[in-house]
């Protein structure tokens, strides 16, 4: 009866990461819109002349991510009063003829917009609605989970990558950039880095980590290590060596 029952688990392990994973990675639809353009021209997803435009006509994006990844706009509205009917209208389109559907929502600080969300959420009678709101202290998610699964493809450091190995969480991410390269490096110690676009091996990965107590609780316990490297005192300290090697003063190791 033991074996029947682990073969039973490895059996719903197996089907969670490479058939329920995909399905609701598929069947999930982000939306969001940001309150000014500044930050996307800064990161380059728009021009400076468009941006400028934008900012002046009050233009706000919605936008969510293509399947490569890749931060797409979906619409554009006047005004700050109309994103979120715009928002409820996608997000209730993209749920197409299902009976049944989740609707999360949160916020960046603005308490009085998702208040006024919660008023109109009974007009949505199909929709399991979560209002998760602001979240100063993410702490509390962390320490309930074991794993981080990142699954952006266009993230240029992913803060949450640090704060899951502070608080003893598996990472697993696409290795799309240094930074998230380098967070994770070496693969298999510190977190698991895969191609990126590649969600077979993605899966496999995952895969791994929920059926492999050893190795998850060998990462889990390495990454609390690896968190120090980017604690204040450390990343001060490299700073100061930075300038004093620039400024041609000896530094406090020599």
């Amino acid at each position: 009866q033991s074996g029947s029952s682990a073969a039973s688990d490895v059996y719903k392990r197996q089907e969670l990461t490479e058939k329920r994973v995909p399905q609701l990675i598929a069947g999930s639809h982000p939306f969001f819109s940001v309150d000014t353009l500044e930050y996307l021209r800064k990161g380059g997803r728009i021009g400076k002349v468009t941006a400028t435009a934008g900012m002046l006509l009050q233009i706000k994006p919605i936008l969510t991510f293509a399947k490569d990844g890749q931060l797409t706009s979906v619409a554009k509205v006047r005004g700050r009063n109309q994103v979120i009917d715009k928002l409820v209208e996608l997000a209730v389109k993209a749920c197409g003829n299902h009976r049944r559907y989740n609707l999360a929502v949160a916020n960046g600080g603005s308490p009085e917009e998702m208040e006024k969300l919660r008023e109109q959420s009974s007009s949505y009678p199909n929709a399991r609605i979560t209002f998760k709101g602001y979240q100063s202290d993410v702490t509390p998610y962390y320490k309930d989970a074991a794993i981080l699964c990142l699954t952006s493809t266009s993230e240029a450091w992913g803060l949450t990558l640090t704060q899951a190995q502070a608080n003893g969480v598996a990472p697993i991410a696409f290795g799309c950039s240094a930074g998230v390269r380098s967070v994770l490096s070496p693969s298999g110690k510190y977190g698991i880095v895969v191609e990126p676009y590649n969600m077979k091996e993605f899966s496999s990965q995952l895969r791994k980590l929920i059926e492999n107590d050893l190795q998850r609780e060998k990462i889990q316990q390495a990454v609390i290590e690896k968190s120090r490297y980017y604690m204040l005192e450390t990343i001060g300290k490299k700073w100061e060596e930075l300038f004093d090697s620039i400024a041609g003063n000896p530094t406090k190791s020599e």
